[in-house]
């Protein structure tokens, strides 16, 4: 998603939530789906297009660096403070 490519992933753990949510691409569970979905993305170059630039733009809005950096940096701050009162 990152390089806005389309995406088929099997439906388990994050993949479910990031696939429905981005549009990036198909959820595949069987030979079956997997086959269809190759061959849809194959086949429509718009819709490879399309599906690729929604997973690049949910990648940037959620997963992006700017946008994960700050929250770890609040995270560690808030860690930090706990220990730092622990201590006391």
């Amino acid at each position: 998603m990152a390089q806005a490519r389309p995406v088929v992933a099997s439906p388990v753990g994050v993949n479910v939530k990031l696939v429905k949510e981005s549009h990036a691409g198909f959820l595949a569970a069987t030979r079956q789906e997997w086959w269809d979905a190759l061959l849809k993305l194959v086949s429509d170059n718009l819709l490879r297009r399309k599906m690729g630039m929604d997973g690049r733009r949910e990648v940037e809005r959620k997963y992006c660096t700017d946008v994960i950096a700050p929250r770890l940096i609040d995270l560690f701050r808030e860690v930090a403070g706990q220990a730092e009162s622990a201590r006391r």
